[in-house]
């Protein structure tokens, strides 16, 4: 995913996967994500982002399930 992006974005996206998704996400397999763990995801992101930025989080979050992989490799 993230080779596919613009330098600018990548940095972002990057900055949203080391500071929000992997501290919250990275102990658990992607089936072990649920919606609870996602609605507290959220609530994180809430506390810290202003609007724009919880819907490109929640955004990433959509990407990285949809694609079924780790938003690391």
């Amino acid at each position: 995913y993230l080779p596919t992006l613009s330098e600018a974005h990548r940095y972002t996206v990057e900055n949203a996967i080391k500071n929000h998704i992997m501290p919250m996400f990275s102990s658990w397999k992607l089936e072990q994500i649920t919606r609870g763990k996602l609605d507290d995801y959220l609530a994180r992101v809430r506390k810290v982002t202003k609007e724009k930025g919880q819907s490109e989080y929640l955004g990433y979050m959509r990407r990285f399930l949809s694609l079924g992989v780790p938003p690391i490799a």
